[in-house]
């Protein structure tokens, strides 16, 4: 009989390659995890049979129908819905595995899918429960989805997963509680699609594309981090934009998104998501190669599903502008932007715009003449309610736009919002053509019909009348202090302050502009950022120094206070951070030398130690020194820092 359990060593390497997929997964407020059938099912496959999805429709026609709408400015469709209902009661088994876990497991096939995305009308996952979804060669996996994904239960919809075939894999609460799984529809991704994990990338954006960690967005890093694709359910058909987070004079982090009227209509221009439909729009975060290069490796993917629409400004006869309100507040660990507006009327001279054309990963594209007014053509817009800008040729490649472009940002020189994308007709083949975006000037108020036809109302709210705002992360920046001040003698004149920069988690500005330096609580000296290095007179007496960064007008914290005693008042350690060997100044009075790491451990211990001490056997960290003197009555305790 064949043996139908997988050896320990075949276990591991499968669980570890499902480590390395699921690290690489999207990130849906899901707690990650490989499913538990997985170390039971040598061939990782469910047992339960697969149900067929009807596939009714002609993808080609579907294609063909698409092209003429998105010439017409319509977003870009990449799947239609089919309608179902199955749920935990209906479909698929229960089981229990070897170890006792108990699941549900359900697959469905819709053949044909480029990928299938599952819309729910009711999702809630009881404590304790988990559900996974995945795909047939088990290079993608969405979850665990759990309580804290959907904790209102309600609308929901999960990712694109690659294939026409996935399984559901529910882990049963502790508690016996049922899960809440209601199947409503199956978006059959047919076109213009870029998986994760997965050879689905059925069409690029155009070889002209720049991707935004290319040098062209070295200087946009912050402001990418705003900006995401759309996947917008419009009735019965999905499909693409983007849009970016935007700030609020209150300040209060709401996950307003702003983007383009255009991207909530279908292939009727009258006919407008549903607030029900918008409960299952996704947002997509940090979409986007690590490097410039199309191979390069991806950045996980944060995503937020649902959202309210606050305010828009039409496509007919107006500026085209939507202004949308996230269902949930964004984690903070998700590291987005949120990004400044610039409501003058004024032509950005220079900037960019970044933007996910066809769905791709983030691109950038740059301009450096200043934009021009103009009136949006085709459908009857408001007279010069648009900005016209034409993109430049940069050193990896010429950055245009296209359809799933629409609602992208529009920055000025000052890294500011002042337009969404309505359209254009730049291509690749003719860059040089125009790019029309939506006037945020335009979007404010002009259109002051009611609160949902302006956004001043949403943006301002505390009625601040501010012309521009600033971007900002989830805090705001807190300055930091320096780290590993120490004081150190040169000679028997002179000493040495030495420190290294402050450290943040992320690169929110640029570096420091200068130091100032402190003695005794009292600034003494102001120097650049380079090097980092100050030489004082020797003091009389124990003498107590602090660095401070500042950037600008504004100065962060001071660092901790280190001590520096006179030569003729030693024993102490030189230099303070050392790398093979420390020297004792005034060793001549030292009985003994212990060195202790900042655990307690003790390392080193020298009786009667000479001028110099060797330390290649310690690790770089801190230590502290202690030093007894007078016959071992008098003991003083010196930190240094090994490299």
């Amino acid at each position: 009989m064949a043996n139908n359990k997988l050896t320990f060593f075949q276990w591991l390497f499968c669980f570890v390659g499902m480590l390395i997929l699921q690290e690489k997964s999207f990130a849906q407020l899901s707690e990650g995890g490989i499913p538990p059938s997985f170390q039971f099912q040598p061939t990782l496959r469910s047992h339960a049979a697969t149900v067929q999805i009807p596939v009714t429709f002609d993808v080609r026609e579907l294609i063909q129908a698409d092209k003429q709408q998105t010439a017409q400015g319509i977003p870009l469709a990449v799947a239609t819905q089919i309608d179902v209902q199955y749920n935990p009661t209906n479909a698929g088994i229960w089981s229990r595995l070897p170890d006792g876990t108990v699941i549900w497991q359900f697959n469905l096939q819709a053949k044909g899918a480029l990928a299938l995305m599952i819309y729910y009308s009711d999702f809630y996952i009881p404590e304790g429960g988990k559900l996974f979804l995945y795909n047939t060669e088990k290079t993608q996996i969405l979850g665990a989805y759990t309580l804290h994904t959907h904790p209102t239960g309600g609308r929901f919809a999960t990712e694109f997963v690659a294939g026409d075939e996935l399984t559901f894999e529910y882990v049963a609460a502790p508690t016996g509680e049922m899960p809440r799984i209601e199947i409503e529809a199956i978006g059959y991704g047919y076109n213009h699609l870029t998986v994760r994990n997965s050879s689905v990338s059925l069409r690029k954006s155009g070889p002209c594309e720049v991707n935004i960690n290319c040098e062209e967005g070295d200087a946009w890093q912050n402001q990418k981090k705003g900006v995401c694709s759309m996947t917008q359910r419009i009735h019965n058909r999905t499909y693409l934009c983007t849009g970016s987070l935007v700030n609020n004079t209150a300040q209060d982090l709401k996950p307003y998104i702003l983007t383009a009227q255009h991207c909530e209509c279908n292939d009727k221009l009258d006919m407008v998501a549903s607030p029900e439909d918008m409960e299952q729009w996704v947002f997509y975060f940090h979409h986007e190669r690590q490097e410039c290069s199309n191979n390069s490796p991806l950045e996980v993917s944060k995503t937020m599903v649902g959202c309210k629409r606050v305010a828009a400004t039409s496509i007919n006869k107006e500026s085209d502008g939507l202004l949308v309100l996230l269902n949930r507040a964004i984690p903070q660990n998700y590291n987005v932007y949120y990004n400044g507006w610039d409501r003058r009327n004024q032509p950005a001279r220079t900037g960019v715009t970044i933007h996910h054309p066809l769905g791709d990963y983030k691109k950038i594209s740059t301009f450096n003449t200043p934009a021009i007014h103009t009136t949006l053509d085709g459908y009857n817009g408001d007279v010069n309610a648009h900005w016209d800008v034409k993109f430049d040729a940069t050193p990896n490649g010429h950055g245009v736009t296209d359809a799933g472009s629409s609602g992208g940002p529009l920055f000025n020189e000052n890294k500011l919002i002042v337009g969404t994308l309505s359209g254009g007709s730049s291509t690749c083949s003719r860059p040089e053509l125009r790019n029309l975006y939506g006037k945020v000037s335009y979007h404010w108020d002009k259109y002051n019909y009611s609160d949902t036809t302006r956004m001043d109302i949403w943006l301002d709210p505390i009625r601040s009348g501010d012309e521009f705002l600033a971007g900002r992360y989830h805090h705001a920046i807190e300055y930091k202090a320096p780290i590993i001040v120490s004081v150190t003698y040169t000679t028997a004149q002179h000493i040495a302050v030495l420190w290294e920069p402050p450290v943040y988690d992320q690169t929110q500005f640029s570096g420091p502009t200068g130091y100032h330096i402190y003695r005794d609580s009292i600034i003494i000296a102001t120097v650049p950022p380079e090097p980092r290095r100050f030489i004082d007179d020797m003091p009389s007496h124990e003498t107590f120094y602090q660095v401070s960064a500042f950037y600008g007008s504004n100065e962060g914290l001071r660092s901790e206070s280190v001590s520096i005693i006179p030569v003729k008042s030693a024993p102490w350690l030189y230099p303070g951070i050392f790398e093979n060997q420390v020297e004792i100044v005034g060793y001549e009075h030292i009985n003994k030398v212990e060195v202790y790491g900042a655990t307690g451990q003790l390392f080193l211990r020298i009786d009667n130690p000479d001028k110099l001490i060797r330390t290649e056997s310690l690790h770089s960290g801190v230590y502290f020194f202690r030093i007894y003197l007078d016959n071992n009555e008098t003991v003083k305790v010196v930190r240094g820092i090994k490299r």
